[in-house]
C-alpha cells in the first residue's frame, strides 16, 4: 500500500496594509507629485486611491486611482491653496486602513506687475 503525502499551502487572503513613507517630490502653483511605497497587498491585487479635499469645505474634489503604484500627479490645483489628501489602497477584501493623509499647500502665483518689473 502506497500513501501519497502531499503539501498543503495556507494562503490567507485579507484587506491590503496602508501605503507608506508618502512625500510631495514636486509642487507647483497648480499641480503637485505625490509618491508612496506600497505594502503588502493582502494576498491579492491592490488599487492605489488618492481623494483630494479641499482643506476649507472638506469638500471632495476629485479622485485619482492607480493599479500600478501609488505615485500621483495631480493637475489643475488652484494657486495658494490648502488640500487635504487621503491616500490608501484597496483589493477585493475592502480598504487598507487606516488611510494616510497628508496636507499640500499650492504655491501662489507671481503678478503680472512684479514680472514685467523684472524685466526692466
Amino acid at each position: 500500500m502506497y500513501f501519497q503525502k502531499q503539501n498543503l499551502l495556507f494562503l490567507f487572503l485579507d484587506k491590503p496594509d496602508p501605503v507608506k513613507e508618502c512625500k510631495i517630490i514636486k509642487l507647483t502653483d497648480t499641480s503637485a507629485e505625490v509618491k508612496c511605497k506600497g505594502s503588502y497587498d493582502g494576498g491579492l491585487g491592490q488599487i492605489f486611491h488618492l481623494e483630494v479635499y479641499t482643506q476649507s469645505s472638506q469638500k471632495l474634489i476629485f479622485q485619482k486611482i492607480s493599479n500600478e503604484s501609488p505615485h500621483f500627479n495631480l493637475h489643475k490645483l488652484m494657486p495658494s491653496t490648502d488640500y487635504l489628501l487621503l491616500i490608501y489602497s484597496s483589493n477585493i477584501k475592502g480598504k487598507s486602513s487606516p488611510s494616510v493623509s497628508m496636507t499640500l499647500q499650492t504655491k501662489s502665483i507671481k503678478s503680472k506687475e512684479a514680472i514685467v518689473g523684472k524685466l526692466n
